[in-house]
């Protein structure tokens, strides 16, 4: 009896060691720019932001229970990469703003967050996951922001041949 009972115990330990060996695991990647022109999109004057906090939550479809969190900050090229264990195909997930720690970009886009898919069974079976990019604004419109827009859309109508 006292075997059995340590065989049961073995493969039971062997399972759970199996099943947490190939849990799965995404890599969410993206990045936080600042946006000196107010214009919530990326321009050329924008700048990466290094130092800002972004925030993972994954939620139940069905009833909105949180079911993961996960924190991260930007490194000095503003890109992060947060570890995400399990598959999370009846959640939804996004990736959201918490702070900048640059004084003079600090206020929040309208646009504040990135949904992500975090499951295998969607065909891709990379691990990594990328979200769109966030951004913060400064307070004031960077001057040079008026050519740059000027620049930018005179060359949109070029391609309306």
């Amino acid at each position: 009896m006292a075997r059995q009972i340590a065989v049961f115990a073995l493969i039971a330990v062997c399972l759970f060691g199996f099943t947490q060996a190939h849990q799965e695991e995404f890599a969410v990647q993206g990045k936080v720019y600042c946006d000196p022109c107010r214009v919530q999109f990326e321009t050329k004057l924008s700048k990466s932001l290094s130092g800002a906090f972004v925030h993972l939550e994954c939620r139940s479809i069905s009833n909105s229970t949180k079911t993961i969190e996960v924190d991260g900050k930007t490194d000095a090229n503003g890109f992060y990469k947060l570890l995400v264990t399990g598959d999370h195909e009846e959640e939804y997930c996004e990736v959201s703003l918490k702070e900048s720690n640059n004084q003079e970009c600090k206020d929040v886009m309208e646009v504040d967050r990135a949904r992500v898919g975090l499951t295998n069974n969607n065909g891709d079976k990379s691990i990594e996951r990328f979200a769109n990019a966030l951004g913060f604004m400064t307070r004031e419109v960077d001057p040079a922001c008026v050519e740059v827009l000027k620049e930018l859309f005179t060359n949109l109508g070029d391609d309306q041949d």
